[in-house]
C-alpha cells in the first residue's frame, strides 16, 4: 500500500517517497528499526547517508554523529558499510 496518510505529503501512490529504502510508514512510526524519521528526506540527519543505509549500518538515522568524533557517519562508515571510530 502506498504512503502513510495524507497528513505527511507523502506520495499516495509510492510505499517510499523520499527513495532512502525505508517505506514510509516505517519512517512515520517507530517501526522495525526502532526510529522515527522524515519521509520526505532520505537523509534525515544530513550526515551523508540515507535513513535506508543507516538501518543497514546500525547507525542512528537521527544523529549525524553516533560516535561524537567530529566527523559525520557517511565519514565514518567506508564502502563496504563498516562503521569505523576514531
Amino acid at each position: 500500500q502506498p504512503g502513510p496518510s495524507p497528513g505527511y505529503g507523502t506520495s499516495p501512490t509510492d510505499t517510499d517517497s523520499d527513495d532512502d529504502g525505508l517505506d514510509d510508514k516505517e519512517e512515520v512510526t517507530i517501526g522495525s528499526d526502532g526510529w522515527v524519521t522524515d519521509p520526505l528526506d532520505a537523509d534525515s540527519d544530513d550526515d551523508g547517508l540515507t535513513d535506508g543505509l543507516e538501518d543497514q549500518y546500525n547507525t542512528r538515522p537521527i544523529k549525524g554523529d553516533l560516535d561524537a568524533d567530529g566527523r559525520d557517519d557517511g565519514q565514518d562508515t567506508d564502502k563496504d558499510g563498516a562503521f569505523q571510530t576514531t
